[in-house]
Order: C-alpha cells, then structure tokens, then sequence
C-alpha cells in the first residue's frame, strides 16, 4: 500500500516464492441479487443460475474474505448421473467447488478444482462453467474487467449531493429509503451512481484492471528511426508482461529450476496454462495471459502481439519447431520464412521473446536465443518438450542445451503463423 498524495494505491509486490494455495475452504452464500449489477439492478435468469458465495481465506497463511459469483453447473461425469455443482471462480483461473444443496447455504466445504488432467470431474467443471460464464460476457459485449477502486464513505457522497449537486434534505431522505434494505457496500455503489448520472465521479482507483492496454510512448517518439521505435515497442511489451509474471509468481508451465520451491510453482502454473488454452476463445481471452501472469511462449508472445497492435505498432506472431516469438515492425507478406533474419526486410525489425526472457534486433535472435540456453543450463532450468523417441507419447524433461533443439535454434526455418 502506497500513498501517492491524493488516495492510497495498492501496487503489485514480486513473490518470492508461489503462494500455497489451500485445497479446501468454507463459503456460504449470501442473499445479494444485486451483486455486480449496476444501481439496484437484479437479473432474473442470473439469478437463478448463479448463487453470491462468500468465501473464507483460499491461501495458507492469509485469513482473507471475498464474495464472488458461482455458476450452477449440471454435470454427468462419466455417467454417474446428472447433479448440480456450485463451481466458484475465486480468483483468475482458480475454481471451488462443492455439490449444490440448496438447504445448506452456511459454512458449507469448498474443494479447490484442477484443470491438468482431461477426462477429469475438476476438469469437466471448469470447461462448463466457463461455457456458462461466455454467454454472459457474449451477451455484455465485452469482458468485465474494472479497476479496484476505493468507495468512498456514504457520508461524504451524501455531503457532496448536497453541496455539489444541490440536493435538498427531503431528496437526500428519499435516496436513504431506496437503499434502507441494500447491503452496505451496495448502499454506496447506488449513492454514487445518483452522483455520476452517467458522467462519472472521481473516485479512489486501488488496483488499475489488469488487461492489454496501449503502452504509453515518450515525447518525440514519432521522431525516432524504425529500429528505435520497434525496439520500445518490443522492450515495453515485455516489460508489461514480466511485471505480472513477477506480481503472481507463475510464469510458464514448460520450464523448471530443479528445486522444490520452482517444481511448486510449475505445478501451479500448469493447470492455469492449461485452463487459458481452453479460454482462447473467450470474450476474455486477451486478458487471461496478464491477469493470471502464466503462460507459455506462444501464450505470451501472442499476448505482447496485442500490447503492441494496441499501441500503434506492427507485430506478428512467428515460430519455428517447438518455440514461438513476436517479430516487432515487419508486416504480414513481406517475408514468408528466414533461418537467422540476416535478410534486408529485417533489417529494422525486433524480435521480443518473453518466454525466453530478451528481446534484441531481430538478426541477433538465434545467437541471443542459444546464449540464454547455455545460461539456462548453468541455472539448472530443465524444459518441457516432445520425446523424440516417442512424438505422439507424454512431454518429457530435457536440458535447455538439447542437440536437436539447439539445431532448431540455429538452423531451423522460422515462419510467420498461419493463423
């Protein structure tokens, strides 16, 4: 928490180690229609298919509250038979869930969902529940990702009624009866709904919304060469993505330090880069990579791709066997595949590769990209990769320096993707 002269701002603090996420909590449900709702609005149809959870503390160490949303799934796992689950997306990419009993709406147990293996109950519940969630935000139109922000006390809008918009001690009456029977934070979101009539007030942002947002450029930036241009651009994206990665402490699922408390932090990453590939499609995919901070090359690298579009520049998602990157400040169809960008289209170009942690000019890539291998190897890193001897059989551990993936690196054609 930090006081920067006009509010008290939260700002994101690295993690030194993965939180330790609890299997089990305890939430009940409370009698909130209004929830998430503009005013005292109530929606019949998500009112019925939803139920406002409030719950307990979902990290060891931290005995925090939060009320959230869950969807009412009807599920028949394996043939068992169809029932109802109230799954809860606690945070970005974390779920609870329990059977739904509707007698039972008090300090009721919440099992924390995995989405790594297919074929499972946790898995089968989070993919309905987010099929659930998209006609939703496919209905808004836009995903729902607003700032964190500090309500002001209920006094104090109430003052401002008065001394700003001239309200009378009758009209401020008449407003306090409306909300009599809303909870206390409801009661303060529609007080000051009356105050922005549609043009906003100032209030306290906490936490900004964590989504794809144009990068803000320095003065004269329009004055800089190609290269300097392409090079901000690609040094901000990265900047962007990196300081989430560090915020959540996840980062990619398909590279480990051999030590306990990185093997912890894959196991995390894992299911939360599995459930965003599923989301790829989602209203809310273009936020998924930044809010959880997890993902894996192509994750990324399409996720600084958007960073980038946002801000004005040109980017283009490339690849070659068993890596993906983005090309800053070459267009689509002005090169259909080099080995080492040696050629005159890139000869502004920059490539940012947050997965492998650099970026540079695009004619230093491969020899930056197998330097950063040889340091991963000092490091202990180990990388999750296709068996060559076994293609089609599970992912495998090898080292950074691998023979054919330093081949790859070297002398394999990267091409623009097809998509």
């Amino acid at each position: 928490m930090v006081d920067d002269g006009n509010a008290q701002k939260l700002v994101p603090s690295p993690l030194t180690q993965p939180l330790l996420f609890r299997s089990t909590t305890k939430g009940s449900i409370i009698n909130d229609p209004h929830f998430g709702l503009p005013s005292k609005q109530v929606d019949a149809q998500l009112e019925s298919k939803t139920r406002v959870v409030r719950i307990d503390g979902i990290v060891h160490g931290i005995e925090d509250q939060r009320d959230a949303r869950g969807f009412l799934v009807n599920y028949d796992h394996q043939n068992g038979g169809m029932k109802t689950y109230l799954v809860v997306e606690s945070d970005a990419g974390l779920f609870y869930h329990c059977e739904y009993d509707a007698a039972n709406v008090n300090n009721f147990e919440l099992k924390k969902l995995d989405f790594r293996s297919a074929g499972t109950l946790d898995s089968g519940l989070i993919k309905q529940h987010g099929k659930l969630k998209d006609q939703y935000l496919t209905a808004v139109g836009q995903p729902i990702n607003n700032h964190f922000v500090a309500l002001p006390p209920l006094d104090s809008i109430y003052m401002d009624l008065v001394l700003y918009k001239g309200y009378t001690p009758q009209k401020i009456k008449d407003l306090e009866a409306k909300v009599a029977l809303l909870t206390d934070e409801k009661k303060r979101e529609f007080v000051l709904a009356a105050w922005n009539q549609g043009k906003g007030r100032n209030v306290e942002v906490a936490v900004q919304a964590i989504k794809v947002e144009p990068i803000t450029k320095p003065p004269g930036f329009n004055l800089l060469s190609a290269a300097d241009q392409n090079s901000f651009y690609a040094e901000a994206a990265k900047f962007k993505v990196d300081t989430q990665f560090e915020a959540t402490g996840l980062g990619s699922a398909n590279k480990v330090v051999n030590d306990l408390i990185d093997m912890r932090r894959q196991v995390l990453a894992e299911s939360v880069v599995i459930w965003s590939y599923k989301r790829i499609d989602s209203p809310e995919a273009a936020d998924l990579i930044l809010r959880t901070g997890a993902g894996n090359c192509d994750q990324v690298a399409w996720t600084a791709k958007k960073i980038i579009d946002e801000s004005g520049g040109i980017a283009e998602i490339w690849q070659m066997p068993g890596h993906t990157f983005t090309v800053v400040g070459v267009p689509r169809g002005t090169i259909t595949k080099t080995v080492d960008f040696s050629e005159p289209a890139f000869e502004n170009a920059w490539v940012v590769d947050v997965w492998g942690g650099f970026s540079c000019p695009a004619n230093m890539f491969t020899i930056r990209l197998n330097l950063e291998m040889m340091a991963w190897k000092t490091e202990g890193k180990w990388l999750l990769a296709p068996d060559s001897l076994n293609p089609k059989g599970p992912m495998v551990w090898e080292s950074p320096t691998d023979a054919e993936w330093i081949n790859d690196i070297l002398n394999a054609e990267k091409k623009p993707s097809p998509d």
